[in-house]
């Protein structure tokens, strides 16, 4: 299934994108319809087997361990968001992005996911959703903070150039752990997600408008 590489601007990057490509529509995702709300499922659970991610009962992707999905497009208003039998109701607002999270004890967090407002800049998102009260993202030689220390539980974000930089997480002074160089797209969104016991996922937001 093909999908959009986007920042959390996807519906900007669109309109902007689309026209000039208006003969050969069919090759190319549909837009989201005009209010809507864009969420993705994270598991944090260590127990064995996969879970269904859903949306007002609209079934998704099938989670293991550390697996984050796509951002799907759903209508604003009152979202049922499940992942297995885990369930939580949130109030999805138009344009805005939300990360839901199956933590450790098996039960659901929604996360107000910051938007990238410069499509010149890359967008760095961290996720502190271990139970550690002052993680930072830096540099990987510590010098330089990206996103300011974190308690548990909170999001930071940080706009920067499109580069290739190494990166790291920090409990204070102390690094947890490299995410080794990575390349920032312009435009584009990323997020570093600490878990506990040192387990982070780095990926590249995506958008997918087929589901």
């Amino acid at each position: 299934m093909k999908k959009i590489i986007a920042s959390c601007s996807i519906m900007i990057l669109g309109a902007v994108t689309m026209p000039a490509f208006a003969q050969d529509q069919g090759l190319y995702d549909p837009l989201p319809p005009e209010g809507s709300a864009f969420v993705r499922f994270l598991s944090e659970s260590p127990e064995s087997g996969s879970k269904q991610a859903k949306a007002n009962d609209k079934g998704y992707d099938y989670l293991n361990f550390k697996q984050v999905s796509s951002y799907y497009v759903i209508p604003k208003g009152a979202v049922k968001a499940s992942i297995g039998s885990a369930a939580k109701d949130f109030n999805a607002e138009s344009g805005k992005f939300y990360t839901v999270v199956l933590n450790e004890g098996g039960a659901l967090e929604v996360k107000d996911d910051p938007k990238n407002e410069n499509e010149a800049k890359s967008q760095i998102v961290f996720y502190n959703l271990t139970d550690k009260p002052d993680l930072s993202l830096k540099t990987a030689d510590g010098k330089v903070v990206i996103v300011p220390p974190l308690s548990a539980g909170a999001v930071g974000d940080k706009q920067i150039n499109p580069v290739k930089v190494s990166i790291a997480i920090f409990d204070g002074e102390t690094k947890l752990k490299d995410l080794g160089p990575v390349s920032l797209e312009r435009g584009s969104s990323y997020s570093a997600i600490a878990m506990n016991d040192k387990d982070v996922e780095w990926v590249q937001a995506s958008t997918n408008t087929t589901r």
